[in-house]
């Protein structure tokens, strides 16, 4: 058996997170993210399990909004409306709960993943003011653009 194939063992996941945590204040999402994964390798092998799914804390991407108040206002929009429109659009919103039986899921509303992955696609969404007008979302924000984690 080639030892390099194994996965490794819980002691010594537990060695290197400690060993991490004495270097500094605490191991970064690096070091957090590898032990999650190392940890959802180990438990999907436990009898029983039936999913197992470590969140992934480095990497990504997140979209930064920068808002022109003096254009949000000219249309009658507040910063919190426009922080609403972004939230529900992309992050979603909780319209309502499924139930069945004992378990509850919430049902949640957003753009499909290929509008929300397009900066430009989003510029052309159209949000409604108090008036009834309908503005693009390019004409109250100045930049929103993909910027990776640390």
């Amino acid at each position: 058996m080639d030892h390099a194939d194994q996965k490794p063992h819980r002691h010594a996941l537990h060695r290197r997170a400690h060993a991490d945590w004495h270097q500094g204040a605490g191991p970064g999402p690096q070091v957090v993210q590898k032990i999650g994964e190392d940890l959802e390798n180990i438990i999907r092998d436990i009898r029983g399990t039936r999913s197992i799914l470590a969140e992934r804390t480095a990497g990504g991407y997140y979209l930064d909004f920068v808002l022109k108040r003096d254009e949000l206002a000219r249309y009658g929009l507040s910063v919190q409306d426009a922080q609403e429109v972004i939230m529900s659009a992309i992050g979603g919103e909780n319209v309502t709960t499924a139930i069945e039986g004992r378990e509850r899921y919430s049902i949640n509303v957003r753009y499909a993943r290929e509008f929300r992955d397009d900066v430009e696609r989003l510029k052309r969404v159209l949000v409604p003011t108090s008036s009834g007008a309908h503005i693009p979302w390019r004409n109250w924000r100045t930049s929103a653009c993909w910027k990776a984690r640390p």
